[in-house]
């Protein structure tokens, strides 16, 4: 079993695995790097993502784990508003805006369901940098994304920058230091207008050097991309 870093420590960490019957063993090296985030849900039995647990109406959200996405079920926020946000419960996420600087998550975009007029997307946080706090919106409540990308499948990439969008709270994290998180989500409200729960795809949620690695890694999947934003 191998924790997830918590304790913001990184560099080069070897993990050893021993047979205790026989005594043999086996090790790898590996390379925890400052700000790297990769949610790709490959494993049902570790993955920090998915729905914030709201409920409401007689109604709560939920999700299921398949391979390579979660599936998120709205709850009924009023008699016709959905809501349904998106949440990492990781104690804390690592980031930093200096080396990975660009946010990402790759997921269903319910504006495109027959029958949805409206929804707002807000990156929310609290954290804190060199003794600093930021937290709030990043750029923002609602719908601040720096770009929107429509791939091939129907999903979207919603895409923000550390270095250029602003916490309500702190502003521009630092891009010289690593900035520890303890709340890191997607508000994911006024889903409307709706009379009924509906379901939303997560397929990853992860950090990048640059543009150029984002776009790559969108390549990789086998997908291509309209910019809509």
């Amino acid at each position: 079993m191998v924790t997830f870093n918590q304790k913001g420590v990184f560099g080069s960490v070897t993990i050893t695995a021993v047979c205790p019957e026989t005594g043999n063993s086996s090790s790898i090296q590996l390379h925890l790097a400052e700000g790297l985030v990769r949610e790709l849900f490959h494993d049902k039995n570790n993955y920090g993502w998915y729905n914030a647990k709201q409920s409401g109406n007689g109604t709560e959200s939920s999700h299921v784990w398949s391979y390579g996405k979660v599936t998120v079920t709205t709850y009924t926020h009023n008699a016709t508003t959905q809501r349904g946000d998106f949440r990492c419960w990781n104690p804390k996420t690592w980031l930093h805006a200096g080396n990975y600087p660009i946010f990402a998550i790759r997921m269903d975009d319910l504006r495109d369901m027959e029958g949805v007029t409206a929804r707002n997307i807000t990156l929310d946080a609290s954290g804190t940098c060199d003794g600093n706090k930021y937290s709030g919106g990043l750029d923002g409540n609602n719908n601040k994304w720096l770009h929107d990308y429509k791939c091939s499948d129907g999903s979207h990439v919603f895409i923000y920058d550390l270095q250029l969008q602003k916490w309500a709270t702190g502003e521009l994290l630092p891009t010289g230091s690593v900035a520890e998180f303890t709340t890191l989500q997607f508000k994911y409200a006024d889903i409307k207008t709706l009379d009924h729960q509906v379901d939303y795809n997560v397929y990853w949620v992860q950090t990048f050097k640059n543009m150029d690695d984002l776009k790559k890694y969108i390549e990789s999947e086998g997908l291509t991309y309209d910019v809509i934003k």
